[in-house]
């Protein structure tokens, strides 16, 4: 079982200082890049909330500014990792879902999700770069594409990240990311971000909640009492559901703000076939680089 790491990391307004760095770097990052982040972008109003926190030296108090303050520390953390880790070859693509991921507002209420959606594909593409698998981001046109092409032994798979706003969208992405892979030809692994899904549940059950999510797209894609693929989707051979959520305002003194975040997956190979060493090189070097992140791993089955 994976070793449970940074399960209830807890902040302080003061340590905002170093969060606001660390965007503060990562938009530099982004414009030494070519990718320009404009005064209403929302990185720049993050840094905005974050200096309000620190000279007020308290979190805010209202539903929608702690909202904001919330989404100001995870575009910190996430961009940072995103920009730490930029390709070196085959930048246009990147470049531009970039400039596509730095749009939207800070309170993330729009119906537009296409740069939440960027944000969580760059976000695991970082750690794929974290975990030496080195993807590359396939374009071609005459073909529906994953996001990543990783390559963890010999042989080309596929990587493809999801991101649903509500539950009731996880079918149709999980059947969408599985299309994906089999359009362009591999077998690989499908990423849910699960975050927007349990952003309302408290503390106490969301991690119940990430592990229903995980079993919701599991059994879209394995039939676990006969132990096999359900028809069409025998080329996924990994899973994984993650999620960042569940923060609570801790009252003081001093008061500080405790969060949990979660990475669950499951492989659906077994044996000694080369697409279950591939599958299992890919989760276990992921885990490593997700949990490097702060997040608790949850064993899957496997």
């Amino acid at each position: 079982m994976p070793t449970t790491i940074a399960r209830h990391p807890t902040v302080l307004p003061s340590e905002m200082v170093a969060v606001r760095g660390r965007l503060t770097e990562a938009i530099a990052r982004l414009e030494q890049f070519d990718v320009p982040v404009p005064k209403d972008c929302r990185l720049r109003v993050a840094v905005v909330v974050l200096t309000s926190v620190i000279t007020a030296d308290e979190f805010p108090t209202t539903a929608l500014e702690f909202t904001k303050f919330v989404n100001a520390m995870e575009l910190a953390e996430d961009f940072h990792a995103i920009t730490a880790h930029l390709p070196t070859i085959g930048q246009g693509e990147t470049r531009t879902q970039l400039k596509a991921a730095i749009r939207g507002s800070l309170a993330a209420t729009e119906d537009d999700r296409q740069p939440f959606r960027y944000q969580s594909q760059h976000w695991v593409g970082a750690m794929l770069r974290e975990a030496n698998l080195n993807p590359r981001i396939p374009v071609r046109r005459d073909r529906l594409n994953p996001d990543f092409i990783v390559q963890p032994l010999t042989s080309d798979y596929g990587v493809e990240v999801k991101r649903p706003m509500y539950e009731r969208n996880v079918r149709a992405n999980v059947e969408k990311a599985a299309e994906q892979l089999a359009s362009f030809g591999l077998e690989g692994a499908v990423l849910v971000d699960v975050s927007d899904c349990v952003r309302q549940q408290p503390m106490a059950s969301f991690q119940i909640e990430v592990q229903r999510l995980s079993d919701l797209i599991d059994g879209i894609l394995w039939n676990d009492a006969a132990r096999m693929h359900r028809p069409g989707y025998g080329h996924v051979f990994m899973a994984a559901a993650y999620a960042r959520g569940a923060w609570i305002v801790r009252p003081g003194p001093p008061v500080t703000v405790t969060r949990e975040n979660y990475f669950l997956a499951t492989l659906f190979r077994y044996g000694k076939t080369a697409s279950f060493f591939a599958a299992d090189s890919i989760h276990r070097r992921l885990e490593i680089a997700i949990a490097g992140e702060g997040f608790t791993m949850i064993a899957g089955r496997r």
